[in-house]
């Protein structure tokens, strides 16, 4: 698959309002905001929002964060 056709299908997740239906690797820069999932971690504590291609990762680290915390 051609990078045109992968950022065609992220952004098709994104527009149906299913972004964990296709995900980047946490450390693959998104096509919009150009972050990695750390960088959209940082974003997300600083500022609660979430990056849609990104989102799996995010879910995972905050339940990660939840569970130390139970």
């Amino acid at each position: 698959m051609g990078d045109a056709d992968r950022m065609q299908q992220l952004l098709d997740g994104v527009r149906d309002g299913q972004p964990p239906r296709y995900q980047l690797d946490p450390d693959e820069r998104d096509p919009v905001c150009n972050e990695t999932a750390d960088e959209a971690w940082m974003t997300f504590k600083r500022r609660g929002l979430v990056n849609p291609f990104h989102a799996k990762e995010l879910q995972r680290r905050q339940d990660e964060e939840r569970a130390k915390i139970e």
